[in-house]
């Protein structure tokens, strides 16, 4: 399931995007579903947003905040999200290069137009960096692997940390070792894997992610500094 937001005042512009992601879904979809969520502004979506969302569509002309100060303070902390902007005037497109837009659709959208920058969206996302695949309440939520900080167990649960919120997941941490190893994480305990980008110092029995301090177990300390070091060397070759 991919998870979208709408910010615009327009609220006919945020219905369509509802309507013909239903739309797309059931009748070319193959399976996939979506998720919209709409925002009236940009200061509504950024008081509320600690989802991440895969695709923000953004009118260009609100009056509270435009467009293109919502779209350029998304990207201060998220590189990855498609940004799709629209507007009636077609000259808004060319600014969509100032922040990485993925698309542009001129109002009032039509389905084709609609369908035609989804697709190229998906294509570039299923080719795209290391991604988890997390199964939320209400399906399957893709997460960029560079997004997630680190994950460890909560009773029942997965907690994946991300700069963005924590995204919860029942099941069993253990299991998820071999996709998190492959994703770039690293185990420092029974119940906890850092990603390895996000650390920041590593000093005997703990490791910083991030702003927090985690511990590292006798069992783990091992396979975790030969990880990090290992890491270290690819990024110095890089």
């Amino acid at each position: 399931m991919l998870k979208i937001a709408v910010v615009d005042e327009d609220r006919a512009f945020a219905e369509s995007i509802k309507n013909y992601a239903c739309r797309y879904s059931e009748e070319c979809g193959g399976g996939d579903t979506f998720e919209v969520k709409a925002f009236t502004d940009g200061i509504e979506f950024f008081a509320a947003a600690r989802t991440l969302y895969d695709i923000v569509y953004i009118g260009c002309v609100m009056s509270k905040m435009d467009g293109m100060r919502v779209a350029k303070k998304i990207r201060e902390y998220d590189a990855e999200t498609a940004l799709v902007l629209a507007d009636e005037d077609v000259s808004y497109a060319v600014k969509g290069y100032e922040v990485s837009a993925a698309d542009f659709l001129k109002k009032p959208v039509a389905f084709s137009a609609f369908t035609q920058g989804l697709v190229r969206i998906m294509e570039n996302l299923e080719n795209s960096e290391k991604a988890l695949s997390i199964r939320a309440k209400r399906g399957y939520a893709r997460v960029a692997v560079r997004k997630v900080e680190y994950v460890e167990k909560d009773k029942n649960y997965i907690v994946y940390h991300t700069y963005s919120g924590d995204i919860r997941e029942r099941g069993v941490i253990g299991e998820k070792k071999e996709i998190l190893t492959c994703a770039g994480f690293s185990r420092i305990n029974s119940g906890c894997f850092v990603n390895l980008m996000f650390v920041k110092q590593a000093d005997g029995a703990s490791v910083t992610v991030g702003d927090r301090i985690l511990p590292i177990s006798k069992s783990c300390k091992g396979e975790f500094y030969a990880d990090f070091e290992r890491y270290l060397k690819n990024q110095t070759r890089v």
